[in-house]
C-alpha cells in the first residue's frame, strides 16, 4: 500500500501538479482521498486507480504492485511501429513485419494485457492498411466497439482501437456503397469525441490522436460532412503547433484540399501544391506519390 502511494506522489510531483490541481473539481477524487492514498492509509478502487493513472498519463497497470518495467528492446520496437507510417513502402512494411515477429517471439506472452492489446491493434492496423482488407481488423473492432461507444474518456490502447475502427469502417462501407443511419451516427459521434479530446490529451499522446483523426477522415468523406473536415483541420493544425512536429503537415494540407475541392477549386489546388512542396522538403518520395494519387482520385470524384 505504501509503495503505491509513494509511487503516485513521486509521479504527481514529477509532473509539477499540486494535489488540488491534480484532483480538479474533486468529482472523481478528493484532495483528502489523495492525501490518504499517498500516505498509504487508503486503498483506491479500480475506477479511482484508473483516474489517477489517466491524470498521470500512464497505463493503470503501471501502478499495480507487481508491475515490472517493460523490456527496453520491446519499447524500442513498439516506438518504431507507432511512429513510422509506411505509405506503401514495401521495404518498410517488411521491416515492420520483422519487428512484429520479434515481439511475438520474445516478448508478447509476458506483456501486461493492455500492452498485448496495443500490439494486436498495431498489427491489425498495418495489415488493414497494407491489404485494403478490413477483415484483418474486424474481430478486434467487434470485440471493443460497443464499449468504446459508451466511453467519454479514452486510454492509449482505446485510441488505437478507434483508429482501427475508422480504417475498417471506411473500407467496409466503401465496398457496400452506402452508410446506414446508425453507422453514420456512430461514426460522427466517435469522431466528435476524438476531436473533443485533443486539447485535453497529454502532449506525448498527441501524435496518436492525430493519427486517429487521419484515420477518421475517410469516414468524413463518406458522410460528406464538410463541417467535420473543417473541425479536423483546426484540431490537426493545433496539434502540429503544440508538438512542433510538421512531418505530417502534407497530410493536413491534403485534408484541407478535400474540404475546399467541393467549394473552391483554386484554393484546393493551392493546398495540393503546398502539400507536395512540404513532402519534397522532408524528402518523402513515397508520400509524394500518395498525394498525387489522392489528388487524381479527388478530381475524378468531385469534378
Amino acid at each position: 500500500m505504501n509503495e503505491l502511494g509513494e509511487k503516485v506522489r513521486i509521479l504527481r510531483e514529477e509532473k509539477g501538479l499540486s494535489r488540488p490541481v491534480f484532483c480538479g473539481d474533486e468529482s472523481e477524487l478528493s484532495v483528502r482521498q489523495l492525501v490518504r492514498i499517498e500516505k498509504g492509509e487508503f486503498r483506491p478502487t479500480i475506477k479511482t486507480l484508473e483516474y489517477i493513472a489517466d491524470r498521470l498519463g500512464i497505463p493503470s497497470y503501471v501502478l499495480m504492485p507487481d508491475y515490472k518495467e517493460l523490456p527496453k528492446r520491446y519499447q524500442e520496437l513498439k516506438y518504431f511501429l507507432l511512429h513510422h507510417p509506411d505509405y506503401g513502402d514495401k521495404e518498410l512494411q517488411e521491416q515492420k513485419e520483422e519487428y512484429f515477429d520479434e515481439i511475438f517471439e520474445s516478448f508478447y506472452d509476458d506483456l501486461p494485457r493492455d500492452e498485448k492489446v496495443i500490439v494486436d491493434c498495431l498489427q491489425a492496423i498495418d495489415a488493414v492498411r497494407a491489404t485494403d482488407d478490413e477483415q484483418y481488423g474486424l474481430a478486434l473492432v467487434d470485440e471493443y466497439l460497443d464499449e468504446l461507444c459508451n466511453q467519454s474518456e479514452f486510454s492509449f490502447s482505446d485510441l488505437l482501437k478507434i483508429r482501427l475502427y475508422f480504417l475498417c469502417s471506411y473500407l467496409e462501407n466503401i465496398k457496400k456503397g452506402y452508410l446506414s443511419i446508425s453507422e453514420q451516427i456512430k461514426l460522427q459521434s466517435m469522431f466528435q469525441k476524438v476531436c473533443d479530446k485533443v486539447e485535453k490529451s497529454n502532449t506525448e499522446d498527441l501524435f496518436l490522436v492525430r493519427d486517429v483523426l487521419f484515420a477518421g477522415l475517410g469516414s468524413c468523406e463518406l458522410l460528406n460532412n464538410l463541417e467535420l473536415f473543417k473541425l479536423a483541420v483546426e484540431k490537426l493544425n493545433w496539434i502540429a503547433e503544440k508538438t512542433r512536429d510538421f512531418q505530417k503537415q502534407p497530410i493536413v494540407l491534403m485534408v484541407e484540399w478535400k474540404y475546399y475541392i467541393q467549394t473552391d477549386y483554386e484554393t484546393a489546388k493551392q493546398k495540393y501544391e503546398e502539400a507536395k512542396m512540404m513532402a519534397r522538403m522532408f524528402g518523402n518520395e513515397q508520400l509524394l506519390i500518395s498525394l498525387d494519387n489522392e489528388w487524381a482520385e479527388d478530381l475524378e470524384r468531385y469534378l
